[in-house]
């Protein structure tokens, strides 16, 4: 074998065992905010499943992302957002790297109800909608 093939073996391996060694990070980061009547914000303590970490930025905005970056794992969300304890909607948000948006299952009580949520394309901004009954 020639010392060019050899050196361009070499650098081949090389150059595998290099990406192998390389972890893979998780992809995504969604920020959420609210749209609705006045004083529609986070009510209470909200919980994650699976491979989702929440961050609550303000009363009215938050994240979700990965919670292991090593892994590429769906999870959900378990939030409640209303304008006080009576108007409130339970959201169960399925978020994860490789889903194009979140699936969102509402459970609505009092005056108010969830709308859906809207963001630009190729955005990873999304506005939770929401409004009084009539």
């Amino acid at each position: 074998m020639s010392t060019t093939k050899v050196a361009i073996l070499i650098l081949l391996s090389a150059v595998t065992v290099s990406a192998m060694a390389s972890p893979q990070t998780c992809p995504f980061t969604d920020i959420f905010n609210m749209s609705g009547p006045g004083g529609i914000q986070i009510q209470g303590k909200s919980t994650t499943s699976g491979n989702l970490k929440y961050t609550r930025v303000s009363n009215n905005v938050f994240t979700l992302g990965c919670a292991d970056v090593h892994s590429f794992n769906n999870g959900d969300l378990y939030i409640s957002i209303g304008t006080d304890a009576t108007n409130v909607c339970k959201l169960t948000i399925l978020d994860g790297p490789f889903l194009t948006d979140p699936e969102i299952a509402p459970n609505c009580s009092g005056n108010l109800q969830y709308r859906g949520y809207s963001h630009a394309e190729y955005s990873y901004k999304y506005t939770l909608n929401f409004s009084k009954r009539t």
